[in-house]
Order: structure tokens, then sequence, then C-alpha cells
């Protein structure tokens, strides 16, 4: 894969959001058991970088403690649910327990990837992977499943979930360029987007359309300061906007136009 600039501000998708939450479209963020990770409105963090406080998008506080290995052994949130955790000698998750009578086991195998869950509830869920670590099939007790495909480079290309007796089955293609930026992506419902980077893998233009056309096409312009920060945004459904930053890179000034439709 060749390499780009430095980008020490991911881009975010979309213009609202730049305050509360991170979206990094093109470069999607997941935990090794193929959860998203998500970023959260307030962070605070101890001398060695641990997450000990946070509050989520709900407005749900969250106080955490770590062992001497830097691991989550202790949780308690302002709705006053507990949780205990124990890891193994790699420092890996084997149990958990909350409050609230709940319990939860983890099997891995020999290179410590998760391989089953057990939960005293009797929710249970498998998982395989590829020889590089990541999830390529994933099946649980509501027989769910989904499978993953990588490309040589890593990059997700392809993925299928199925839910019994749902109508949310779906599939999703993905390309890559050179970069590991995603460029474009389709999927079952008929969706595809484009996108556009600068040299720092900013996205720079974001262009989403149905194949039916049931739904206008959504479009969104950036152009970014050479700190990598996010200075205007052109949406096709909501206007422009230009944004202000402080020495530290906080934003201290959104200005915004609204307008029926951009034109270029």
């Amino acid at each position: 894969m060749s390499e780009k600039g430095y980008n020490n501000n991911p881009a975010l998708l979309s213009c609202c959001y730049i305050e509360e939450k991170v979206e990094k479209e093109g470069k999607e963020e997941y935990d090794n058991n193929g959860s998203p990770i998500y970023y959260h409105k307030e962070e605070k963090y101890d001398n060695k970088n641990n997450l000990i406080y946070y509050k989520n998008s709900d407005n749900v506080k969250y106080w955490q403690e770590f062992d001497e290995n830097n691991n989550l052994i202790y949780s308690k949130n302002s709705e006053n649910l507990e949780q205990w955790t124990e890891y193994n000698e790699n420092n890996r998750e084997i149990y958990c327990k909350n409050n609230r009578g709940w319990e939860c086991w983890y099997e891995r195998d020999k290179k410590d990837n998760l391989i089953h869950r057990k939960e005293s509830n009797g929710y249970e869920s498998w998982y395989e992977y590829n020889n590089k670590g990541r999830v390529i099939h994933y099946r649980d007790s509501y027989d769910h499943n989904f499978w993953r495909k990588y490309d040589e480079c890593d990059n997700l290309i392809y993925e299928k979930n199925i839910y019994k007796n749902s109508s949310d089955n779906y599939e999703c293609w993905k390309k890559y360029d050179e970069y590991g930026d995603k460029i474009y992506s389709k999927n079952s419902d008929g969706k595809e987007s484009w996108y556009k980077y600068d040299e720092y893998s900013n996205i720079i233009y974001y262009k989403t359309s149905y194949i039916d056309n049931r739904f206008n096409d959504y479009e969104i312009w950036k152009k970014y300061d050479v700190k990598n920060n996010l200075v205007y945004c052109k949406d096709s459904e909501d206007g422009e906007k230009w944004y202000k930053y402080d020495e530290s890179g906080k934003t201290t000034e959104i200005t915004e136009q609204e307008f029926n439709e951009i034109k270029k």
C-alpha cells in the first residue's frame, strides 16, 4: 500500500456532528470482534492515557478503573450499573459480571482470538478469523450470521448479514484506492457512494445515489486548512458551513448558511 501525507484530523462525513461525534467515513473502525468503535461527547484520561470518565451520546456518564496492565477491571455509570472484568495472562477478557446478576464467559483460541462468548441469559456467539486475525464469520444464538472478506491490504471489500425472519438482510461491496481510502461502495438496497480525498486522506467530496432514484442524490464538498482542520463544508441538503479553530485545534466558531439547492 502506498503512503500519503500524515492526517491528524480525520475527515468528517457530516458537517453537523463535528463537536459530538467523529464519523470516519471511508475508514470504518472496528474492534477485534467486529464491533464498530464509537466516540464520546466528553472524555477524561489518567496519566497512562486510560479513559477514566466519559459521557456518551445518550448523556449517560461512565467512570472506569484499570489494573497495572491498563486493563479495564471496573466501571460504573450514572444509572448505577456496575461491572467487573477478569483477564488471562495475555490481558484478554475471560470473565465479566455486573451488579444486576448478569455474567459472561469468553473462550479463546491459541492466538487469543475470541471464538465463543456465552452469557448467563442464554445468549451465545461464535467467531471465525482469517490469518490476520480479522473476523470473517460470526453467528449467534439468535440466528444472526455475517460474513466478511478482505483484500490483500486488509481492506474490507465485502460483507453479508443474514438475520432470521427479518427484512434487514443485506450485502455490501467496497473498493479502495492505492492508499487504503474507500472510494466506492454499493449495497444490496441499491445505494451507491463515491469518495474523493486530498493528499492527507481527508474527504473532499462525497456522493450518495440510489439505483432506482427513490431518493435524491446527496453530495458534500469539503476544504481543510494546513493543519487538516475542516474549515468549509457544503452540503446539497443543508447548506454551507465555515469553521474556525484556536491554536489547540478546538472549534471556536461555526457559521452557517442554509439553502435549498447547491450550484457548483
